[in-house]
């Protein structure tokens, strides 16, 4: 760990920001006195942290190195917010900056006397090196960056949990679930140890197609240590039916309880509640929504307990997972090492160890997975894995199964520890938004650079390799193959905080916890499922970030914070006039992300709290995430004038529907990545702000913003990968100018494209769309013309969405013709007065998700020909209901998933 804090703090010291401030108040040839003494340090680290579990003399060594990192770390912050803060505009705040002059040279002082004392400390620890006999550590390269995968990304073996050895148990399961002659509400349990592949077996049976055909519905409910029991009904409801926001609202776990055992009772459901504890008593609190009637519903859940199992329903045996044996445990491992490869071409050097690592790791599957994944960067030599076999020695030495899976993160390069300590921030069972988490890292300054490539690059390629490693399971991926949202194994996150723990790297705290001492020294606070009360038990003066907290009570006590996550904020928070109030004291803020439950219907409209917006004084703010109301201050041009900006995702408050004006054409925003959820300002017309590396723009165009001169203008961002345009600017553009502006952009692959109204309806040459598009959405068009024969020509096109109508002469008619949308996977079609849609034998052989909302639909399409169509949701007329469940049925049979609900 010490090898990590090291490389964090030489990373800070390295930094522009900080050696501006440095610079300027002329304490820099201190600090790189201690940066060079530093670096020495670094060299022996790798060799010490492996080495300090055996020898006391190691470790003592290594934790003064750790503290010295910390200290430091400490006074470049206070540096920072004490004297190296923003500078404000205006007379007044000059004035001010005089009348402070006297304290910003004591602080100054005071700074540079620490720094000289630092240095003391390190050249004590270089000397202790000597002293206590340590000069047999071995110096390695003082290098953080990471080790290139030996193998390529991406591989569907590596996302997806392998299935060895459970055929027969996955058999006998779902033949339970779909036996009609148990016609009450069965429970069915599956248990085993963590790790033991419960959840991997639970889904083999949910996603066969047996189970789909059988149920009206079937739902999964992954069920954490700290749940709220209103969380889960509100999904379980939303599952069912959706639920709007004004629903979401003030309303209790009774309503949500009725509403769901309403809309259940004349339905065969199928619920699969995963990973459930005696301690949190889910199921007695769950069963009260779920219809009891003689339907044949079934309720299938995994634990780790056989009590709770048994208890659940005492008229099922549980299926309790067994481990793996030599043969299945050895197939497991090879898919993992060789996941393009046949195991015979394992090398024949290796096959002998690949007996010993099975016997090892006893048949569990997620130690396999692990090891797996270790083995999977590695050259297949023998000397190289017996390396690794060697450092798995736990057996021998008396240890439980979690040191094996601990392998794993001994074997991490240093630039990847902190990466993965930091999943402990996210609650149990949390699908982590990949990019929220890349802007954490880099906030958190765990992401060095390394040459021009940019730090959101190098950070994906980091959570591809702990994807890789088995460390990290991909939930989903984008339409291009990006990581788009993770999780992490109840296990390896108890890895992941365990580690943290030990160092002070990260304090977790959930409402199981009883011991308060946890925060006087963390530098890092997440908390799960607590009051915000706990905060007042901080090691306030250390903190560098809070995570998940629903209010912070005082700025002002956390001014060296460099991460503010709030959560589940309370709509008094919200709508109180202490919102926000504080966090200019902020100064040393890089990432905030104020997150709301549902869409805020803002109380007070028409007050206005801040002049100008608090963010407005953040000159280290490099990431936000928040939504925008007029209460709370307008965004000026200073805030536009910060040049670390990064990332700016804004949401519209629900009350006073507010919408920024984006910067003005003078701002100089070179890092600046995404900008989200901003008005196109009518000087962008002739110049834009200089952001010639934006990839992401979501933007809304007024209607007194001329539409055709602002396309030119930002035709000239050759950066963009996904455009979100709104357009109200309808009379001033046609659609086909509008998507021509972009058909050069060679990385555009998402387009996003809304409008009521067009000044001619129709959709253009399929030549004009950007050349590599992937997905594309329409959103409130409306077109004289059948849009599919063009836009099936579109030949990388994966992801299609149009919500909108056809207002033909010759009738409202879609075809899709055979050949067409060659690469089309997922499709939705929200298109009301459409009459027909005829899809030809060999159209979109690739779909396999189809979203159709079509009230005016008078003939039931040719399902048929989708012939690998997985997942069919529609929405429609009683005729066309009564006819798929009828005399049409043929056409869906095929299709493992169908929800079809009526429009009342």
């Amino acid at each position: 760990m010490a090898e990590t804090v090291v490389n964090l703090v030489l990373g800070k010291m390295a930094d522009v920001v900080v050696q501006e401030a440095l610079f300027l108040y002329g304490v820099r040839d201190k600090v790189e006195r201690v940066q060079r003494d530093l670096k020495w340090i670094q060299s022996f680290l790798k060799d010490a942290d492996a080495k300090r579990h055996k020898d006391e003399r190691v470790k003592q060594w290594v934790n003064e190195v750790q503290e010295v990192g910390y200290l430091i770390e400490d006074v470049l912050d206070k540096f920072l917010v004490e004297v190296g803060g923003g500078r404000r505009e205006g007379l007044y705040n000059k004035l001010k900056r005089i009348g402070k002059m006297p304290m910003k040279l004591i602080s100054k002082h005071k700074v540079g006397s620490e720094i000289d004392n630092i240095q003391k400390r390190l050249s004590e620890i270089k000397e202790n090196k000597q002293m206590y006999g340590l000069e047999g550590l071995e110096e390695t390269s003082s290098g953080a960056s990471v080790e290139q995968p030996m193998r390529p990304f991406s591989s569907p073996d590596i996302d997806e949990m392998e299935v060895v050895g459970f055929n027969v148990q996955r058999k006998t399961i779902v033949d339970q679930l779909i036996d009609t002659n148990i016609t009450r509400r069965a429970v069915i349990s599956i248990v085993g140890a963590g790790g033991s592949g419960k959840t991997t077996l639970a889904k083999e049976v949910y996603k066969s197609a047996e189970v789909k055909h059988h149920f009206d519905i079937s739902m999964w409910l992954t069920i954490s240590q700290e749940y709220k029991l209103i969380d889960i009904l509100m999904k379980m409801l939303e599952k069912i039916r959706g639920v709007p926001d004004s629903e979401r609202q003030n309303k209790g776990e009774d309503y949500f309880i009725t509403e769901i055992y309403q809309s259940l009772r004349e339905r065969k459901y199928m619920v699969i509640l995963d990973d459930l504890w005696p301690s949190n008593n889910v199921w007695t609190q769950l069963q009260v929504a779920l219809p009891n009637y003689n339907k044949g519903s079934r309720v299938l859940i995994t634990t780790r307990f056989i009590k709770l199992a048994e208890e659940a329903d005492i008229r099922s045996e549980p299926h309790e997972i067994k481990p793996l044996n030599k043969d299945e445990s050895k197939q497991l491992l090879f898919k993992k090492v060789f996941p393009n490869r046949f195991s015979n071409e394992c090398p024949n050097e290796v096959l002998p160890l690949v007996t010993q690592f099975t016997q090892k790791i006893d048949g569990w599957p997620l130690a396999l997975v692990v090891v797996g994944g270790i083995l999977s960067t590695k050259n297949p030599d023998y000397i190289t894995w017996v390396d690794v076999l060697q450092k798995m020695n736990w057996r021998a030495e008396g240890r439980s199964y979690m040191d094996v899976v601990s392998t794993s993160y001994d074997d991490l390069p240093i630039a990847l520890k902190p990466c993965f300590m930091y999943f402990g921030v996210f609650p149990e069972d949390y699908q982590i938004n990949a990019s929220i988490l890349i802007q954490l890292w880099i906030a958190e300054g765990f992401i060095l650079q390394d040459g021009t490539k940019l730090l959101e690059d190098i950070a994906e390629s980091y959570l591809e390799e702990l994807v890789q490693r088995c460390m990290v399971q991909v939930s989903e991926r984008s339409c291009i193959g990006k990581i788009k949202y993770c999780h992490i194994h109840d296990l390896l996150r108890d890895l992941a905080i365990q580690k943290a723990k030990e160092d002070n790297f990260l304090t977790v705290v959930s409402k199981t916890d009883t011991n308060l001492s946890w925060s006087t020294c963390a530098r890092r606070v997440a908390l799960h499922g607590y009051g915000d009360k706990m905060i007042e038990h901080a090691g306030q003066k250390k903190i560098r970030s809070l995570i998940n907290f629903e209010d912070v009570p005082n700025f002002n006590r956390f001014r060296t914070l460099g991460v503010l996550h709030m959560s589940a904020v309370s709509a008094e928070y919200l709508s109180g006039a202490n919102c926000l109030k504080g966090l200019n004291a902020l100064t040393a803020l890089k990432y905030f992300k104020l997150e709301i439950p549902f869409v805020y219907d803002c109380q007070f409209p028409t007050v206005r709290i801040f002049k100008r917006s608090p963010l407005t004084y953040l000159k280290n703010l490099q990431t936000v995430h928040t939504w925008f109301c007029k209460s709370h201050g307008e965004l000026t041009q200073s805030f536009w004038g910060n040049k670390q900006l990064r990332h700016i995702n804004l949401s519209c408050c629900g009350g006073c529907k507010a919408i920024p004006e984006g910067p003005p054409s003078a701002a100089d925003l070179q890092r600046l990545l995404t900008l989200e959820g901003v008005r196109a300002r009518q000087d962008w017309v002739t110049e834009l702000p200089n952001f010639p590396n934006i990839r992401k723009l979501k933007i809304l165009i007024p209607e007194d913003v001329a539409g055709e001169p602002l396309m030119n203008s930002l035709s000239n961002l050759n950066h963009l990968s996904s455009l979100y345009l709104y357009m109200k600017a309808y009379k001033k553009i046609t659609f086909p100018d509008c998507i021509s502006a972009f058909r050069n952009h060679n990385h555009l692959y998402s387009f996003f494209l809304g409008s009521s109204r067009w000044h001619r309806k129709e959709i253009g040459d399929c030549t004009l769309f950007p050349p590599h598009l992937v997905k594309l959405k329409l959103r409130w068009f409306s077109f004289e013309e059948d849009p599919m024969p063009q836009l099936e020509k579109l030949p990388n096109l994966r992801v299609l969405k149009l919500d909108g109508n056809i207002e033909a002469a010759n009738g409202n008619h879609m075809v899709c013709s055979r050949g067409g949308f060659g690469c089309l996977q997922r499709l939705q079609l929200e298109v009301s007065h459409l009459e027909e849609w005829k899809i030809e034998e060999g159209a979109m052989p690739m779909l396999n998700q189809l979203f159709l909302s079509c009230s005016g639909m008078q003939i039931v399409p040719d399902f048929q020909y989708l012939v690998n169509l997985q997942e069919l949701t529609a929405y429609c007329g009683p005729r066309i209901k009564s006819w798929l469940e009828g005399e049409d049925q043929w056409k869906i049979k095929h299709i493992p998933s169908v929800q079809i609900e009526c429009y009342m």
